[in-house]
């Protein structure tokens, strides 16, 4: 980020709450603003982009995450490595042709990055929730098996299924309480026809996500959509955020009026996995250190944000240095 932090570091209480009312009410808007902040970024850490790149048109975020790679910049700039098309084909023993047309001669390798594929190779076919690696997970809410026995939806979980824009270690903190919520039997799962229900809709979802956009691009499929998945997630945790930040719950007000600077701590400052842990929703005990946590983990990324403000601002001074030279 421009002031030192990293991407993880920036995401707040608050914005969360704005992504998911700008999700549920305004998504195709949110998508184009997300694209327009993410662009702007890109161009003021890395000034210097030419077109010859082609990183203009840049996939939407709406299905493609953006690639944090700051070391590819200084290769790029420097001539060391050169971004090229997609491969259409290899036309001879050390020659390929690119999809617009260009023609690479001398090459002495071809390395595919491919990614990776959401697979569970370990389990038997029919507790797999996947037809073929690849394939839309056969889950409810990505997590849960929708399989017709309630026993095996009952004590069966899949962790790293489901995502959301939102910092991994705190998504997956918050996942591993509702799972733990659920078995408890303290956040019952709904009917089978419901959750089968929701799978319909995941899948509409995605669709609709990918008519959005223009490019071939990859949509992983362990994305959900965010709103729904907080708000459900935070229900069947017993995590209590919605009810103490909402401007029309009396939890909120009162949590507000008995420690403000607290409170405006948890809603703008980090957001720390210590948050989830804040509440007694009547399903879990609050974690008495949490708070403590919370202001510690605050003061850690404040050091660190100011390190790498320092560390940024001493590379800028070299580069102007060189430039007078």
């Amino acid at each position: 980020m421009p002031d030192g932090a990293t991407f993880d570091q920036d995401h707040t209480l608050s914005f969360m709450f704005f992504q998911a009312f700008m999700e549920t009410w305004f998504p195709g808007f949110f998508m184009w603003l997300a694209q327009r902040v993410l662009l702007s970024m890109s161009k003021k850490a890395f000034p210097n982009q030419p077109k010859s790149w082609k990183f203009d048109p840049t996939p939407t975020v709406a299905t493609t995450p953006p690639l944090i790679v700051d070391k590819l910049y200084d290769l790029m700039i420097s001539g060391w490595a050169e971004p090229v098309d997609n491969i259409q084909r290899v036309i001879g023993p050390k020659s390929i042709e690119l999809t617009d047309g260009r023609l690479l001669n001398n090459i002495d390798s071809i390395i595919f990055c491919t990614g990776y594929d959401m697979v569970v190779p370990f389990l038997s076919g029919k507790h797999n929730p996947y037809d073929h690696a690849g394939a839309p997970p056969y889950l409810y809410r990505n997590i849960f098996p929708l399989h017709s026995d309630p026993d095996v939806r009952n004590s069966l979980a899949f962790v790293g299924h489901g995502a959301i824009p939102f910092p991994g270690f705190v998504q997956h903190e918050l996942i591993t309480m509702a799972i733990a919520q659920v078995w408890r039997g303290r956040s019952p799962l709904p009917p089978y026809e419901e959750m089968k229900a929701w799978h319909r809709r995941q899948l509409q979802w995605r669709e609709e996500r990918k008519a959005m956009q223009k490019q071939e691009t990859t949509f992983y499929v362990a994305f959900v959509p965010f709103a729904d998945s907080v708000r459900w997630l935070n229900w069947a945790a017993g995590a209590g955020i919605y009810e103490h930040f909402s401007w029309f719950s009396w939890r909120a007000w009162a949590f507000w009026w008995k420690d403000r600077a607290f409170y405006r701590k948890v809603k703008s400052g980090l957001f720390s996995p210590s948050i989830w842990r804040l509440f007694d929703m009547g399903k879990r005990k609050t974690w008495d250190g949490a708070k403590q946590t919370i202001y510690k983990d605050n003061e850690l990324a404040d050091r660190n944000k100011a390190k790498m403000a320092e560390e940024l601002k001493k590379k800028e001074e070299q580069n102007e240095s060189k430039k007078v030279v």
